[in-house]
């Protein structure tokens, strides 16, 4: 697989972005499932894939996405950095390099991000604990047939129990599968990690990826949470440990409640 194309190679440093965890020993304690690094193909027939988007510039999708209204995305706050003028939401589980050129471009119209998301001088996003690492964007053209929006997670705690160490989530993405050969960028694809730190800060989650989890590409995409029969997205993915081997970091949706349907509200107006 194709690396990303020249325009694109500062996205190495922030699409994913290395970060140390607070506590390295809990995030390297446990860990199951098979993996978006070395992982497994989404199908058609995936349910969950009809809620899920890339980000792209019309020729490499760049960053993952979460449907949650009929013109209205979820995806990470750093994402905005990655594009260089148009940006466009493209509803495929193919992203490879050869696709995305042939998809019909779904223009980013608007976008907004939690206040206090913070960059540097160089407009870098700016990785601390509580990153407020979120991003939800408008784009035009509506949404094909047979995408539905998915169903966040909401709780009165910030640190609710259904979020403790142990629980098993699932991250989908487009990312590579392996960041030291930048391979593997484009089809969409899934995995299951555990949740080693759920008190990640006040706003986020770290999980234990040392055989499998996210890497660049994946940001912005969705974490689910089984609750009962159905899954909801808990977590935003937001970056993680260098060469996507030992853990992962996610903004917790259910710190931002307030702030997303405040938003999806501005934007459906």
């Amino acid at each position: 697989m194709k690396s990303f194309l020249a325009s694109f190679a500062i996205l190495c440093s922030f699409l994913l972005v290395q970060c140390s965890p607070k506590n390295t020993s809990n995030v390297l304690s446990t860990s199951e499932g098979q993996g978006i690094v070395n992982g497994i193909d989404v199908k058609q027939d995936d349910p969950l894939a009809k809620s899920i988007v890339m980000l792209t510039d019309g020729k490499v999708a760049f960053c993952t996405g979460t449907l949650i209204a009929k013109d209205i995305v979820l995806t990470a706050g750093h994402c905005m950095q990655a594009g260089d003028g148009k940006l466009y939401v493209g509803f495929s589980i193919d992203g490879t390099d050869k696709n995305v050129p042939k998809l019909r471009r779904h223009l980013i119209t608007a976008t907004k991000r939690p206040d206090g998301f913070k960059v540097d001088k160089d407009n870098n996003f700016t990785v601390e604990t509580d990153a407020l690492d979120l991003m939800i964007v408008k784009f035009d053209g509506g949404t094909p047939e047979g995408y539905v929006p998915a169903e966040l997670f909401e709780a009165p705690s910030i640190h609710p129990p259904e979020l403790d160490k142990g629980t098993v989530v699932i991250p989908y993405g487009y990312g590579f599968t392996n960041m030291k050969k930048k391979s593997g960028l484009g089809p969409l694809r899934k995995t299951h990690v555990v949740i080693d730190e759920p008190y990640y800060g006040r706003s986020e989650f770290a999980t234990n990826e040392v055989n499998t989890g996210t890497c660049e590409g994946d940001s912005g995409g969705p974490v689910f949470l089984r609750l009962g029969e159905k899954y909801v997205v808990a977590g935003v993915t937001s970056r993680g440990s260098d060469n996507c081997e030992e853990y992962g970091i996610y903004t917790k949706v259910n710190a931002y409640t307030d702030w997303i349907k405040a938003t999806v509200q501005e934007f459906s107006k």
